[in-house]
């Protein structure tokens, strides 16, 4: 995937997407404030950005281009007519977010 991280954010998804209520709730959903404040033991929690930025060598730029281009991806699945596929990317983003079940 080729990802531009001077981006600030990725443009909102066309034909109105930017209303919609689920793109709505996408933009306003923080990944990192819903990991918790520890885990168990008292050991701090990383939060998601920086766990999957870490475990897979990405830089911080890097990691939050994919995220949002993540947020992207999960709008799609819920509103297109058709099935996507995520890149190898956004897959691994969304496979680190399931292992965050009280945010996914």
């Amino acid at each position: 995937m080729s990802i531009d991280v001077g981006q600030e954010r990725p443009p909102a998804p066309g034909g109105g997407a930017t209303d919609h209520p689920l793109w709505i709730r996408l933009t306003h959903f923080d990944f990192d404030a819903s990991c918790g404040a520890s885990a168990p033991g008292g050991a701090p929690r990383r939060s998601f950005s920086r766990r999957l930025g870490e475990e897979r060598e990405w830089a911080p730029e890097f990691t939050t281009r994919v995220v949002e281009e993540y947020r992207r991806f999960l709008f799609l699945a819920m509103a297109a007519d058709h099935p996507v596929c995520p890149s190898e990317e956004v897959d691994a983003a969304w496979h680190l977010h399931l292992t965050f079940t009280r945010s996914y």
